[in-house]
């Protein structure tokens, strides 16, 4: 926005400076400012709105709020540049150029002999050659470009943004413990995926006796990124059966809890019955240790809280103020719904929660491909007969999220794409009047965001290792779209305007780039240095993002508004200027002026 805003406010002061300079008096510079310049900047600022309104359209909040504020901004930024920059004007007139007393500087003057006059005659040189070599080369100027942009493309196309936040971050104590985990254990402890099911309201969850069959037929063994999940088992002896399998590996409780190798960690599932439990373990003994005792072992293996309750509890039963049945209930209560293995219930519905750790990082993309075969595997589940039992299911946890804003944010995107397109296209067609200006307008554009976002994967994912996020075509899409539509509408607008005075087509393109080539190169290499700034950071994420906003405003403004468009511009000819009779009163007026 402040880009933007900068650009428009600098179209019409250079426009204002350059007809004061050619001799009009202050009020005719004013209004010819505002007429030119000022439909260069609506038409841009228009665009800029469209584009960032259209992300307004997207699911996801954070992209919709990031589009409602910016289409605002743009908006507020178009209507100062258009009533109060020529306001400030009209009432300081040339003083808004101070310290600068002369308009037109003497040639032989000391400040054209200073370093600042060496860079303006540069500049004259420069653009008015570049002009030069682009009407002159135009062929393999735009041979050039293609080339360029196909392979940059397929990279572009065949390579997908990054939701591997971890990846991303800067190095630090958070990013480090991550790594170890993963290295040490499986990433999938630090953000766990559930499992979550609803159970009908007709089944009483402790009294099912139904198999749990979500890895039946060996489903589960198919996902060669799962670390560990449940065996079949009927709910009142699952967990039963796990915890005997936990305690004849010996590896006790709390380590299980902690997510230590070893053993099956399967006391995500299922509700335990401890009293089936305590009766089971007791039979291993032969008897010779009393449930209760059991029990005292059993919950000294849990946190100390944990401990303390069931210690209590035991107190109670010895003290005879409780019996067997409330103790057992009681600790049920604290091994499910304490400790989260089962929900309470609410609005009389009752659930039942699996946690599932995978290999990777949790938003790795072999992660969110494997949540997407969690999915699968559950949905079968519950179409080969666990809807009798269950009336919902659910996969949720970080990476499920994440998979379901990944889904969403690109079916959004690609919508936003084509409607964005559409709009602007329809926008230059009935300000210019023209069938190809709009096509090409947009075709230049989008080259120069192909041929960043192909760098971007190449330098970063390919070279150095970093995934590029997933916001990043997003991002540059909509700013390339805004700041490139700015400068290829203040220099299409100029072309079309010389050719209205009556120049040719060649001469026109070359006047325009003399003209207002220092302006856009300006103003690209100001919000270019401004974005390169973020490449200083620690953040890989930061740095993607400075790095491709630098290069693609750059490569837009010297390259592709310099070479490019002049290129297409001269080869297409009287064709810049086709359009329909019927928007304008006077026919193809600019083509009859070119074929004078």
């Amino acid at each position: 926005m402040l880009g933007a805003g900068c650009d428009y406010c600098i179209f019409i002061l250079s426009r204002y400076r350059e007809e004061r300079v050619a001799g009009k008096d202050h009020s005719e510079a004013l209004r010819e400012a505002i007429i030119w310049a000022g439909e260069s900047i609506t038409t841009s600022g228009i665009s800029v709105i469209i584009g960032f309104g259209a992300m307004s359209l997207c699911s996801f909040a954070m992209v919709k709020t990031m589009g409602i504020v910016l289409a605002a901004g743009i908006v507020f930024a178009l209507l100062a540049a258009l009533t109060l920059i020529p306001a400030i004007i009209a009432v300081v007139g040339d003083k808004i150029f101070y310290p600068n007393k002369a308009l037109k500087l003497d040639p032989n003057g000391k400040t054209m002999n200073s370093w600042y006059g060496a860079i303006v005659r540069f500049g004259h040189r420069y653009f008015r050659s570049s002009a030069e070599h682009a009407t002159k080369y135009a062929v393999p100027i735009v041979i050039a470009a293609i080339l360029i942009t196909l392979p940059l493309g397929y990279v572009a196309l065949n390579n997908t943004g990054s939701y591997d936040m971890i990846s991303t971050m800067p190095e630090s104590e958070a990013k480090t413990g991550v790594e170890v985990i993963t290295e040490n254990a499986y990433g999938g402890l630090v953000m766990p995926t559930y499992v979550l099911l609803e159970v009908d309201g007709d089944e009483e969850l402790y009294d099912l006796e139904y198999t749990v069959v979500l890895n039946n037929s060996n489903m589960m063994a198919s996902i060669p990124q799962l670390i560990w999940t449940t065996d079949g088992e009927k709910y009142s002896e699952l967990s039963v059966l796990l915890m005997l399998d936990i305690w004849n590996s010996d590896k006790s409780l709390e380590n299980m809890f902690l997510g230590r190798e070893g053993g099956n960690i399967a006391y995500a599932i299922g509700a335990i019955d401890s009293k089936l439990l305590m009766d089971k373990l007791s039979e291993l003994t032969g008897g010779t240790v009393s449930p209760d005792e059991i029990l005292m072992m059993f919950g000294s293996q849990f946190p100390e809280e944990v401990s303390k309750s069931i210690n209590k509890l035991m107190g109670l039963k010895q003290q005879g103020e409780i019996d067997d049945t409330t103790l057992f209930n009681a600790v049920n209560y604290i091994f499910n719904i304490g400790l989260g293995t089962v929900s309470n219930v609410y609005d009389d519905e009752q659930y039942m929660k699996m946690n599932i750790v995978v290999k990777d990082e949790p938003m790795s993309d072999t992660s969110m491909d494997t949540v997407q075969t969690i999915r699968d595997v559950v949905e079968r589940f519950m179409e080969n007969g666990g809807d009798e039992y269950f009336d919902k299911s659910y996969v949720t946890g970080t990476v499920a999220v994440i998979d379901d804003m990944s889904e969403s944010i690109n079916k959004d995107f690609k919508f936003i794409e084509v409607l964005v397109v559409i709009l602007i296209a329809l926008l230059l067609f009935f300000v210019m009047k023209s069938y190809f200006t709009p096509i090409r307008s947009l075709v230049t554009i989008i080259m120069s965001v192909i041929w960043t976002l192909g760098l971007t994967f190449i330098v970063f994912q390919n070279i150095m290792g970093v995934p590029v996020t997933f916001i990043m075509p997003i991002i540059l899409f909509v700013i390339c779209l805004g700041l490139g539509m700015d400068y290829d509408i203040l220099l299409t607008t100029r072309i079309r305007e010389n050719v209205t005075k009556g120049m040719s087509n060649d001469k026109a393109i070359k006047e325009a780039i003399v003209k207002s080539g220092s302006i856009i190169t300006i103003c690209g290499i100001i919000m270019a240095s401004a974005f390169g700034t973020m490449m200083l950071s620690t953040s890989p994420m930061l740095q993607e993002v400075g790095f491709a906003l630098c290069f693609a405003i750059a490569v837009d403004a010297l390259v592709i508004r310099t070479y490019v468009v002049p290129a297409l511009m001269h080869l297409m000819g009287k064709w810049n200027w086709v359009g329909p009779k019927w928007l304008s009163r006077d026919g193809n007026h600019l083509v009859d002026l070119l074929a004078e």
